[in-house]
């Protein structure tokens, strides 16, 4: 219930951040927008088997935004997920090959202040096995969660800008079968870093 809690309030806060705007307007002249991100990633792994602290962890990705109209649009994304998390006595770690279909919403504050607000699925394929303390390498499953942004901007010319990033991602699937110590696990992660907004 907790987790889902968590998940409910995240797309709430993120579709009113969409709805409380009131122009938006995109730089440039292209409908596809390209943006970078690098990011500070907290994770949190649950597990039924450990009680982990939080890892910490850098992140990148890019996401590739066609705009149907100067609003609404959609993405595609390629994000480079390192996930991470310890005990008094073990430290795990694998890394994502995320790829997020985001449903996005461009905003403007002014005319050179912007954000492009997204909201949708993703897939995240496990790039090796889990490293762990202590235990054998641990075959991880792909998963599949959701996935929230936000890439806030301001325009340094017609086609190029730089901001920030605020990304946010829940795996509903467990990451293994294991039903040994480790037991089961899942994760939330929440980065937070820099943007930069082409075309």
């Amino acid at each position: 219930m907790k987790k889902f809690a968590i998940v409910v309030m995240s797309a709430a806060a993120s579709m009113a951040m969409a709805m409380g705007t009131m122009t938006s307007t995109s730089s440039g002249n292209s409908p596809m927008k390209v943006y970078t991100n690098i990011d500070m990633n907290m994770t949190k792994l649950m597990s039924d088997g450990l009680k982990y602290d939080m890892g910490y962890n850098l992140s990148v990705g890019t996401d590739v935004a066609y705009m149907f109209t100067n609003e609404m649009g959609a993405s595609l994304g390629l994000d480079f997920n390192m996930v991470s998390a310890e005990t008094s006595t073990v430290k795990s770690k694998v890394n994502f090959l995320d790829i997020p279909v985001n449903f996005v919403y461009n905003m403007s504050f002014s005319k050179d202040l912007n954000a492009l607000v997204g909201v949708g699925p993703y897939v995240g394929m496990p790039l090796g096995k889990m490293k762990s303390d202590g235990f054998d390498d641990l075959k991880i499953e792909t998963v599949y969660g959701l996935n929230l942004e936000s890439h806030i901007n301001y325009a340094m010319s017609s086609d190029f800008a730089l901001g920030g990033h605020v990304g946010f991602k829940y795996a509903f699937s467990d990451m293994n079968k294991t039903d040994g110590a480790l037991g089961t696990q899942n994760y939330w992660a929440l980065g937070l870093g820099l943007s930069a907004k082409f075309l």
